[in-house]
């Protein structure tokens, strides 16, 4: 299991940090505080996200992207946004969130005629055409209002650069996903096509130091990491580090755009970031590197959004305590209170999910054998290396069923300092022989 460098924060809680390492939250309210403060007499620090939670934005959500709500809920919750803007009297700075293929609209071309507006939501979409003309209408009217402004246009979002922790499951995360159960046939794109990625914790922290910088002040940002690999690449190596069955198979995005969406299973206007453009990201490096925020590793960060995925079953299995390392080399899946000693060995035919709940009621690990649910490895060939590695700091308490309680007899025989006590449950090779006889086969990939 290929090893990352430690990446530069320790915790999601140290995101937003100045270049000096102070919070910059201190300067940022919450929703509530900054709706007091905003309207306090004196003087106060206020930015405005987009996203306000104030009744008079809320009516424009949510965001759909059929032709009936995109419109109303891009280019509406602008017009609302500045409007309510507008009004507090202390606001330092609007940052407004555009989207890295739909930024640098010429805002002296608002309003749009009725024919132009025909022609760019016929050509992108309803989705793709509103983004568009929400990013012209937002400076237009922040321009007409005098009210100060920095736009934010981030690429595709991914995990965080440390946990992988992600919320996102549509786009890149859905091809991945195909790949990791084996649904993909092909990987789309070909060499050059370019869907770049930013983690979400460098994504905030640019945003915070955004809304403080004076230079950033009437200035937009596309904020992305230019050594994204190929998106062809960038969907083998996080299929290759999931175990997943990676298509050989390429098709060119203008194939893929001539064929049926039951085909592609794809959204049609997601096909439109498909593409081999580059971006200006020079001002955002700079004032990235000003403020000491720099740019994860994309490889370790892309394998720890991976991981994140899988462990949560691409949203299907949810909740905290669900995680990849690595035991003696090899991946390995466990849940449960991390660092515990009191150890859960699942054997045939379930798996660490199905001991979840007793994992929680007792404090414990549960974890999959090499070779058996989501971890990887080849089986039985893997235990020499692989329980000293799971076992832990302390003596640990080892409960095994089935296969897992042979596992557990044979660590507590081979590293008997590591073992405190065995609870064996329906071991195998404890019970009477059946009258047929069973040949137990050397497990060679993760069975999801």
């Amino acid at each position: 299991m290929e090893q990352c460098a430690d990446a530069r924060h320790s915790s999601s809680r140290s995101w937003i940090t100045g270049a000096d390492g102070a919070a910059v939250t201190k300067a940022i309210p919450t929703t509530r505080q900054r709706s007091s403060r905003c309207r306090r007499s004196s003087p106060g620090a206020c930015s405005l996200p987009v996203h306000h939670r104030d009744p008079q934005l809320r009516r424009v959500l949510p965001v759909r992207h059929d032709g009936s709500g995109a419109r109303t809920a891009n280019v509406g919750i602008v017009e609302n946004l500045i409007d309510f803007a507008a009004d507090l009297p202390h606001l330092q700075r609007v940052v407004h969130i555009s989207g890295y293929r739909v930024g640098g609209q010429d805002p002296a071309t608002v309003p749009w005629s009725d024919d132009h507006r025909t022609a760019v939501y016929k050509e992108l979409g309803a989705y793709g055409a509103s983004k568009v003309e929400s990013d012209a209408i937002f400076q237009a009217r922040a321009l007409e209002r005098g009210i100060p402004w920095t736009i934010v246009n981030p690429s595709s979002g991914i995990g965080d650069s440390v946990t992988g922790e992600s919320d996102q499951q549509i786009g890149l995360a859905t091809t991945i996903e195909q790949i990791w159960d084996g649904t993909a046939a092909a990987r789309p794109g070909n060499g050059s096509t370019f869907l770049p990625v930013v983690t979400v914790d460098h994504l905030a922290a640019f945003m915070a130091a955004a809304a403080l910088a004076p230079a950033a002040m009437g200035t937009a940002y596309w904020v992305l990491d230019d050594a994204t690999l190929p998106l062809a690449e960038l969907l083998t190596q996080a299929g290759r580090h999931l175990g997943g069955k990676v298509p050989g198979l390429k098709i060119p995005v203008s194939v893929i755009k001539r064929l049926p969406q039951w085909v592609t299973k794809a959204d049609p206007e997601t096909l439109g970031f498909l593409s081999s453009d580059r971006y200006p990201t020079d001002s955002a490096v700079e004032l990235a590197t000003r403020n000491g925020i720099p740019m994860p590793d994309v490889r370790c960060s892309l394998d720890r959004w991976a991981d994140y995925l899988a462990a949560h079953r691409f949203e299907a299995a949810r909740g905290d305590g669900r995680r990849f390392v690595d035991a003696g080399g090899e991946r390995t899946f466990e849940l449960g209170a991390s660092g515990s000693s009191r150890l859960i060995l699942p054997g045939l035919p379930v798996n660490a999910d199905t001991w979840a709940a007793v994992a929680s009621g007792i404090g414990a690990r549960a974890v999959d054998l090499p070779g058996l649910g989501l971890s990887g490895g080849r089986g039985v060939q893997d235990w020499e290396r692989w329980p000293p590695a799971v076992l832990g700091e302390e003596p640990a308490d080892l409960i095994g069923r089935s296969l897992g309680a042979a596992a557990t007899v044979i660590a507590a025989d081979r590293y008997p300092a590591g073992v405190n006590s065995l609870t064996l449950i329906a071991p195998f090779f404890l019970q009477a022989p059946s009258g047929a006889t069973a040949t137990l086969r050397p497990l060679v990939g993760a069975k999801r």
